[in-house]
């Protein structure tokens, strides 16, 4: 990184080093292009999912690298599930940090059980591209 001439890095503040990064005309096409993603990513949450409870949003603020990645995630689901409604819950648990579930909401019959669960192994699967380890221990997806 090139810093301007009379700053030395403990004086630059959180402004002047905006200012700096926004004056670049490279650095304007990268602002746009994550503002976009975080603009699609806020249209993706509203009109894609069901919260169903406020941890939800403790649980993104926690870990907000998942949260950029619902819409590619959605976008995988959707492969399989194409009209089912999407619900995020997160469920504590007493022994462990807790988790978040990805319901898949679909009716659950014996004979399609098995179909089911063979798909959101497929889902999972895919998913293990987008989501880091981390990540995946603390977030399920099922069926209700």
């Amino acid at each position: 990184m090139v810093l301007i001439k009379d700053y030395s890095l403990q004086k630059i503040s959180i402004n002047s080093f905006d200012r700096f990064f926004l004056e670049n005309e490279a650095n304007k096409t990268i602002k746009k292009y994550f503002e976009d993603y975080i603009s699609q990513v806020k249209e993706s949450m509203i009109n894609s999912f069901t919260i169903r409870n406020d941890e939800v949003a403790s649980f993104f603020l926690e870990n907000d690298d998942f949260i950029l990645m619902l819409p590619e995630l959605e976008q995988v689901i959707r492969d399989f599930f194409p009209d089912e409604e999407l619900i995020l819950e997160f469920v504590p648990d007493p022994d462990w940090v807790g988790q978040l579930v990805l319901y898949i909401q679909t009716p659950i019959t014996e004979a399609n059980i098995d179909d089911l669960y063979s798909k959101i192994e497929k889902i999972e699967n895919k998913s293990r591209i987008l989501l880091n380890k981390d990540i995946r221990k603390k977030f399920l997806i099922d069926v209700e």
